[in-house]
This record gives structure tokens, C-alpha cells and sequence, in this order.
């Protein structure tokens, strides 16, 4: 998403992971894969879904209805919907950077918890 939020994009995405985003869109010091977002000062425009509300993407041929969805799988899954198209997508989020791997690799073993 940092390309197209570089480029003016609005990021939609769950309440819930609005703060992970804001941190990923506010770091502009990538060294192994710096995009166009490193070099811009573009600011990043998040629309939040709330948990218990909708929101709809007005255009005139096809507006676009971003839902929360909460699942057993992840608190942060939106579905977006194009009714004029019956076209239905879903996504989950982080909410949070993953922690580090632990574990530690050896010649002979393998990897090693």
C-alpha cells in the first residue's frame, strides 16, 4: 500500500489496525527496499472502519461498501463490496509488528527453537 498512499491513496482499514498502519506509513528510512513513500513527504491519509459501522465510497457507477467483519481468525478483517459488480473481497490486517523470529539456524540442524 506505501506506493499508492505515496501517490495521494487513501488507506482503508480497520480501527483496529490504524495505529499498525500509522507506524508503516510513517517510516520513510526503508534500507533494504525503499519505495516511493521513503521519498516523499506525502502524508498518509487512513479512513478507519469502525468495528460496529460501515463506510461507503461514494462514486456515481460504482460505489464501494468497506464492512468490518470480525472472525476467528483476525479482529481487523474488512470486506469490500461493489454491489453494481457483485464483487465481494476480503482482507485482515495486523494490528502490530510481528516479534522476531527466535529461532537460530545451524549448519548441520536446521532451524532450532
Amino acid at each position: 500500500m506505501r506506493p499508492f498512499v505515496a501517490l495521494g491513496a487513501q488507506a482503508v482499514v480497520h480501527t483496529n489496525s490504524v495505529s499498525f498502519f500509522r507506524d508503516v506509513f510513517a517510516n520513510r528510512d526503508s534500507r533494504l527496499f525503499p519505495d516511493r513513500l521513503d521519498r516523499t513527504n506525502a502524508e498518509a491519509r487512513l479512513v478507519p472502519v469502525r468495528a460496529t459501522g460501515s463506510i461507503t465510497l461514494a462514486d456515481p457507477v460504482r460505489p464501494i461498501v468497506v464492512l468490518p467483519e470480525r472472525t476467528t481468525h483476525a479482529s481487523t478483517t474488512i470486506l469490500v463490496f461493489v454491489p453494481s459488480e457483485g464483487v465481494l473481497s476480503s482482507t485482515a490486517a495486523p494490528t502490530r509488528r510481528p516479534a522476531p523470529a527466535r529461532a537460530r539456524w545451524t549448519r548441520r540442524s536446521g532451524p532450532t527453537g
